[in-house]
Order: C-alpha cells, then structure tokens, then sequence
C-alpha cells in the first residue's frame, strides 16, 4: 500500500474510488484476498453528494480516467478501455440525471456516451438505459416492483405444482 500512496484528499466525490483503482494497479493477483464479507453499508438518500452532485462526481471520474490514462503507465489491454471507461461516466451521469428527474441532461449525457464509443451504448444495457430515459423514475421503480411480485408469485405457483420457471 505504500507504493500506490495515500489517498488524495484533493478530491471530493471519488477519493476512495480513485484509491482503489491505485491499489488494484499496485498489487499483484496473489497480494488480493477476497473476504465474504459485508464491511460496509451505504445508506441513499435525497441530501446525500452523490445525489446532489451528479455533474461534479461524473466530471471528478473523468479527470482521475484521464490523468490515469495519460500517465502511460497502463498496460497495452487497459489503456485500451479508455474510451469505454469515458463513455462509462456519461453512462452513469445519465442514470444518475435520470434518477434526479432531469431527463433532458440524461439524454444529453447518453448522446455523449454515445459519441465517445457507440459500443458502449449498443446492447441490453443502453437498451435498458434509454428505455429508463423514457419513463419517470418513481414510476419505473414502481414498475420494477411489480414485476418483481408477479415473478415471486410466479415462481411459488410453479413450484407448488412441482415445475419450474426461469425467471
């Protein structure tokens, strides 16, 4: 841990984010253990920075991608990713814009997730992105729930007449 340094308390939104890409560039695969284990718990709600800051935390991604990917220190298959990890941050930015009910800045931030690498937008997930984009969150989360008890209730019929369905 002492040659990825110590935090940088200079940023505000991602600094243990940031940290641990460091670390994960640092330590070598036997230096890793993976615990089964919950040592932490984050708590969402309206007051917190990641809701209240969704341009600052994104536009703070993007500076620390991009003084990562113009070190030069990556290797050849990582540096690779750099415009599907950029187009990443607008991927969240968008979700995130969305979640605080500003569509349009969602739409916005999809088409530059776009822009940046097309790839990243192709597929189920900007297919589930955009059609998120179109529905209010309150009510896209109300409609998760409901698939959720209909798949629930599925389920126990099925199992009850001893059959299963995947769901």
């Amino acid at each position: 841990m002492v040659a990825a340094g110590l935090p940088d308390a200079t940023l505000h939104y991602v600094m243990d984010w940031e940290y641990w890409m460091r670390l994960a560039l640092h330590l070598r695969p036997g230096q890793v253990r993976v615990m089964h284990a919950a040592l932490a718990v984050v708590r969402s709600w309206p007051g917190t920075k990641t809701r209240t800051g969704v341009e600052s935390i994104c536009h703070e991604h993007r500076a620390v991608l991009e003084r990562l990917f113009a070190a030069g220190t990556l290797p050849p298959e990582l540096q690779a990713l750099r415009a599907t990890a950029l187009a990443g941050t607008h991927l969240k930015q968008s979700f995130l814009e969305w979640q605080a009910g500003l569509h349009g800045a969602a739409w916005r931030s999809l088409a530059q997730a776009r822009k940046i690498s097309a790839a990243s937008v192709a597929g189920w997930r900007g297919s589930a992105l955009r059609l998120r984009l179109l529905l209010p969150y309150r009510l896209y989360s109300w409609l998760q729930t409901q698939v959720r008890h209909l798949k629930a209730r599925t389920n126990s019929k099925f199992k009850e007449a001893g059959t299963t369905w995947l769901a």
